[in-house]
């Protein structure tokens, strides 16, 4: 009995130590409390605990940052959910920055990392398990389009940040002459020349050296631009021809969170397209550069932006040559009232059609042309192509050249001339 015994004990030991073993494998990092004494971001806060400050890091979900959509949204969230208060903090691990990486307990005994994933506030990260509960909460959240999930094409911020960096290098390889902000009487001399003829508030447009720029920054382009084009602007004899630049680039000082980047164009199967031409100036270098700021770009198929809209572009300019006119030159685009093609990460929408309208000021003619995005092919006449600028304006929801005499706009406005 006693040899029985001591067996039992002996097996009954080694159990323990093997069970003891295998618990010391399964231990994770202790649970710990603390009160919560800032919100960072949607996913980060301060906690004070034991007297010494922790930033930590939300476990399995990325909330977008401050600048995207719903980025305040979240962090108020956040905020309201936990700032004071007394908080549970379960750790998981720790990230490149040794910052705790966690899942955090409220007072309510919610984890607050599925609360922001459930209220449609946070993307569950890629590399969470399949089996993950947060994957059913955002699923739901999706279904339900809350929060980020109402917008059409929500960008998740790991996505977001590249955007961003890509833009800043494009910043820095821009010519810093051409970003500089414009001087007063730049400003002044740009205003006179380009909106001779309306009335819209000057805030509303963005001002450079050789026309002005009606922007969307909820479309990520152009509504319109406007320039004067003179036979000076394009002669031979002011001086040698100005070289073409090889690049776009993003404009620092104006609508730069709003624009579009290069690399939203790549692949997209769409071209640059000028609004203003830098053909439009021929011997001037810095004005020529000027029009190859993204802000006077707009997404334009191929047939369109190499075919006729460069004969129209063209046309215009031999016809400011011979006749030595001045011309006041509206460039536009026209979005689907239902749903257009974006593109890129900044989600750019493309534009349906095209538009110009072409006041020759010596003769007080005007020319309207709308011209489809997804022209195939065209037989080289404008002809076909031409309506009034009163059509023009009913679908741009625009009244250009407010500021001539009210019959004489009537007058031209609603009639159509043909440019050859």
């Amino acid at each position: 009995m006693k040899h029985i015994n001591k067996i039992i004990s002996v097996n009954l030991l080694l159990f323990i130590l093997l069970y003891g073993t295998l618990l010391s494998f399964a231990v994770t990092p202790t649970s710990w409390s603390g009160k919560v004494i800032e919100v960072l971001d949607g996913d980060i806060i301060k906690v004070l605990h034991e007297n010494h400050e922790e930033t930590i890091i939300l476990a399995e979900v990325d909330c977008p940052k401050v600048d995207q959509p719903f980025g305040s949204i979240a962090k108020n969230f956040t905020s309201y959910l936990s700032l004071g208060k007394i908080i549970t903090v379960k750790p998981v691990g720790t990230d490149g920055n040794s910052h705790i990486v966690a899942h955090i307990i409220l007072p309510d005994r919610h984890d607050l990392n599925e609360d922001l994933v459930e209220a449609g506030l946070a993307w569950v990260l890629p590399s969470t398990s399949t089996k993950n509960a947060l994957l059913d909460k955002e699923a739901q959240a999706r279904s339900d389009k809350l929060g980020i999930w109402s917008e059409t094409n929500p960008i998740p911020p790991w996505e977001w940040n590249i955007n961003i960096r890509q833009a800043e290098n494009e910043r820095l390889l821009s010519n810093i002459q051409e970003t500089s902000p414009l001087s007063k009487d730049e400003i002044n001399t740009s205003i006179s020349q380009n909106l001779k003829y309306e009335s819209d508030e000057k805030d509303s447009f963005v001002i450079y050296r050789g026309f002005v720029v009606n922007f969307n920054c909820l479309k990520k382009g152009p509504n319109f631009t406007i320039h004067r084009l003179t036979a000076e602007q394009i002669s031979t004899d002011h001086g040698e021809k100005a070289k073409r630049r090889s690049s776009f680039f993003i404009d620092d000082h104006h609508l730069k969170s709003c624009s579009a980047t290069n690399n939203d164009y790549k692949k997209s199967g769409y071209d640059r397209g000028h609004m203003v031409p830098a053909g439009d100036f021929y011997w001037n270098q810095l004005l020529k550069n000027e029009t190859f700021v993204l802000t006077n770009i707009s997404p334009q198929s191929p047939n369109l932006n190499r075919g006729i809209w460069v004969f129209l572009e063209n046309t215009i300019r031999d016809r400011v040559t011979k006749t030595r006119h001045t011309f006041y030159i509206i460039t536009g685009v026209i979005y689907s009232e239902t749903k257009s093609d974006v593109m890129g990460l900044s989600k750019v929408e493309v534009p349906d059609s095209f538009y110009k309208i072409i006041f020759d000021s010596d003769n007080n003619e005007m020319y309207g042309f709308l011209i489809n995005n997804d022209l195939d092919s065209y037989d080289r006449s404008l002809k076909s192509y031409q309506v009034s600028i009163d059509y023009i304006e009913k679908l741009a929801n625009e009244d250009f050249f407010d500021n001539l005499p009210d019959m004489l706009e009537n007058s031209i406005e609603s009639s159509t001339i043909y440019l050859n």
